[in-house]
C-alpha cells in the first residue's frame, strides 16, 4: 500500500498481527511520492491513513492482558509530528531512520537487537503539528 493512501483495507490484518505479536514494530513516514524536492509537504502530520493506523495499533497493543511494546521505525526525508507516539507510554521506542539506503534494513536490525548502539544528533530540530499554537510565535518576515 502507498504511502499517502487513505485506503484503510489492511489495518484489520495489521491489528491481527499485534495481537499475536511480544513486540510491535511498525514502520511509517513519507517516500518520494509525497516529499521530495519541489514537492513538499503542506503538513508536519504523517502522511494518508498512517496517523490513523498509528493510534489504532497503540490502542490495540495497550489493551492486550500482556501489553506490547511499540517500536516506531520512521522512514522519511523531513520531519514528522509523531506526538502522538512521544506521548503514548505504549511506544517503547522511536528509530529515525530518515531515508536508510541499500544496507539500511541490516542497520535498522542491528539497531533494534541491540548489536549497534550508535549516537549522534539529529540533523534539524522536530516540532509536533501544532508547536505554533503551543507557543506564541512572532511572524519573522522581513518585510
Amino acid at each position: 500500500m502507498e504511502r499517502s493512501s487513505y485506503n484503510t483495507s489492511g489495518f484489520p490484518e495489521a491489528l491481527a498481527a499485534v495481537d499475536a505479536a511480544d513486540v510491535v514494530v511498525l514502520f511509517l513516514g513519507a517516500d518520494q511520492t509525497t516529499e521530495a524536492e519541489g514537492f513538499d509537504r503542506h503538513t508536519l502530520g504523517l502522511v494518508g491513513a498512517q496517523q490513523q493506523l498509528l493510534e489504532q495499533v497503540i490502542r490495540a497493543a495497550a489493551s492486550k492482558p500482556a501489553s506490547t511494546p511499540v517500536v516506531l521505525v520512521l522512514v522519511n526525508g523531513g520531519p514528522v509530528d509523531v506526538s502522538t507516539a512521544v506521548e503514548s507510554d505504549q511506544v517503547a521506542a522511536i528509530l529515525e531512520a530518515f531515508q536508510p539506503g541499500e544496507l539500511g534494513a541490516d542497520a535498522m536490525i542491528d539497531i533494534m537487537d541491540g548489536t549497534s548502539s550508535p549516537s549522534g544528533k539529529m540533523p534539524y530540530t522536530t516540532y509536533f503539528a501544532n508547536y505554533t499554537k503551543r507557543y506564541a510565535c512572532a511572524p519573522l518576515c522581513m518585510i
